[in-house]
């Protein structure tokens, strides 16, 4: 009764495998092209200080990277700058 319950299984552990590569393969070819069509950009934001005092100017440069070169996507950066009770300053 084991051996044929065995025999039975297999052949259903087999598909279910194959399945869930394929599924695998459909998520990582949707990924890429994702990755293509809308390229991830990231933003460095350089400050002069590493702590700051009510008042004080603040200065820092921007940098938007696509990958580890320079963007050419975005053209503009525009930051807002919140206090602690989450109001726009300025």
């Amino acid at each position: 009764m084991k051996k044929k319950l065995l025999f039975k299984l297999i052949p259903l552990l087999f598909l279910g495998s194959v399945k869930v590569f394929h599924a695998q393969d459909k998520a990582e070819t949707a990924l890429q092209k994702f990755g293509e069509n809308y390229p991830q950009e990231k933003i460095h934001l350089l400050l002069n200080k590493d702590h700051y005092v009510a008042g004080e100017n603040l200065w820092f440069k921007s940098f938007v990277f696509d990958g580890y070169n320079r963007s050419d996507i975005s053209t503009s950066l525009f930051v807002e700058l919140y206090d602690s009770s989450k109001k726009i300053t300025g």
